[in-house]
Formats: C-alpha cells, sequence, structure tokens
C-alpha cells in the first residue's frame, strides 16, 4: 500500500487523548490529522485495524492513510513530538464539519447509528461517547447535507472496556433494540466475519515501524495480536455472550 508525502506542518488539533494529531498537508496540498510515530505503539495500530474494519463493513469514515512524516518538521516549535518515519493520517474533513452534538442525532440515519454502536461493541471501543450535553462523540458532521463520520479509534481492543459505559454513553444507544432483531443479527455477522478474514491482510499493512525492532517483534506486539484476534472472534465463538451486551431488555 503506497504512503502519502507529508510536506508541511500547518498546526495541532486541540483534541485528542492517547494521540493529540498533528495537522499536516501533503504534497497536493491536502490537509490530514496525523498521529506519529513515537505515539503509543498499540493506539497507532488500533487506529489502523479499526478503520480497516470499518470501511469493511460500510461505515462511514475520513479517508485513512499510512503518511511518511520527513525528517525536519520537528524542528517546528511545539513540533518535538512530531518524529519522523510512518504516521496514520486521516484526511480532514473541513471545512463544514463539526463535533457530533446531543442535538444533531435527529439528522443521522437510524441504521447507521445502529450499526456504529455494534461495530465498537465488537472492537471493544467504549471511548465514543455522547451525553445531555456534549462529550466526546468521536464522530462527526459534515455541512451541507449533514454527512455524518466515524473517527479515532485508537481507544479500541480496550483489555478493560466495560459494556454498561458503552451502552450507556454511546450516540446509538437508543438504536440497541434493533439488533433484537434475529436476522439483522445474522446479516451483521456474515458482514463481520468476511471482515474478519481479512484480519491478517490489515496486521501485514501496518508499518515495520510500529510492530518490530532490530531483534525481533517489538515487546508486547505479539500479546496485542492475539488480544486483537480473541476480541474479534467473540460474536463468532461465543454469539449469545456477544450480544447480550446490546440486549437493553438485559
Amino acid at each position: 500500500m503506497s504512503r502519502i508525502q507529508i510536506t508541511a506542518l500547518v498546526g495541532r488539533a486541540t483534541s485528542g487523548v492517547s494521540i493529540c494529531p498533528f495537522i499536516c498537508e501533503d504534497h497536493e496540498g491536502g490537509s490530514w490529522f496525523v498521529k506519529p510515530s513515537g505515539s503509543l505503539r498499540e493506539s497507532l495500530i488500533s487506529e489502523w485495524l479499526g478503520a480497516r474494519l470499518a470501511n469493511e463493513l460500510g461505515l462511514p469514515l475520513p479517508r485513512h492513510a499510512i503518511a511518511e512524516v520527513p525528517e525536519g518538521l520537528s524542528n517546528a516549535e511545539g513540533a518535538s513530538e512530531l518524529r519522523p518515519g510512518p504516521a496514520f493520517a486521516s484526511e480532514s474533513l473541513a471545512p463544514g464539519a463539526t463535533d457530533l452534538m446531543p442535538h444533531d442525532l435527529g439528522r443521522v440515519r437510524p441504521e447507521i447509528l445502529a450499526e456504529s454502536l455494534v461495530f465498537d461493541a465488537w472492537i471493544r471501543n467504549a471511548d465514543r461517547q455522547l451525553g445531555p450535553t456534549g462529550g466526546n462523540p468521536n464522530a462527526m458532521l459534515v455541512s451541507p447535507g449533514s454527512r455524518f463520520f466515524l473517527i479515532d479509534h485508537d481507544n479500541a481492543f480496550d483489555p478493560a472496556f466495560d459494556a454498561k459505559t458503552l451502552m450507556a454513553h454511546h450516540p446509538g444507544r437508543e438504536q440497541a433494540a434493533a439488533w433484537l432483531d434475529p436476522g439483522r443479527r445474522a446479516d451483521w455477522t456474515g458482514r463481520a466475519r468476511k471482515a474478519f478474514d481479512k484480519i491478517e491482510q490489515f496486521w501485514q499493512e501496518l508499518p515495520p515501524e510500529w510492530v518490530e525492532e532490530e531483534e525481533g517483534p517489538a515487546p508486547g506486539i505479539e500479546d496485542f495480536l492475539a488480544r486483537v484476534l480473541d476480541i474479534l472472534r467473540h460474536p463468532f465463538d461465543l454469539p449469545a455472550d456477544f450480544w447480550r451486551t446490546l440486549d437493553p431488555t438485559k
């Protein structure tokens, strides 16, 4: 997979928890949010795997790529963390992009909210949260057209994932009842299995710098991969247990 080439640093985003992205331009003037090498290794990998799986399931998210950050950009003021090498890049949705707010939920198709809910349950991402006055939705609306996009999967595959937190705060929590339908569950499971079948391909797309060190695999990386695989197999190995997570009657 070809990499985009970062040529300029524009600034830094004001949001972000585990990774606060830089705003950069590529050689064609395109604008990207860049999470560089040197960030938390598992967070970068989770970003890539989450985005690739979401794409396979047809969820709306910005174009993403592996970006190459050249030597020299980190010399700019405030950019000491922008290390050269491969980075995760998500294309900017501006202009017209705003964080999803509670009053926006009626402008988003219910089936997309339901799909986003089951996706986050699958990848164990409880980080997409929206309360009565806002929160950390990791979702955007773009005008005109109120186009909906998911962003930020750096906290996916969380070993401390709490299903109650997901169901209490997720923007799609009101759509949980949609997943009581056995036919809908079966359809999603088939699509998810096809996406899961590509996980080895997605892993091979990762830059070696993220998963290796001079003497072999990076410390903990094999355990992390094993955890990812166990998490993603959950709906197929223990379907009743998985769907219980989304059952609003329980």
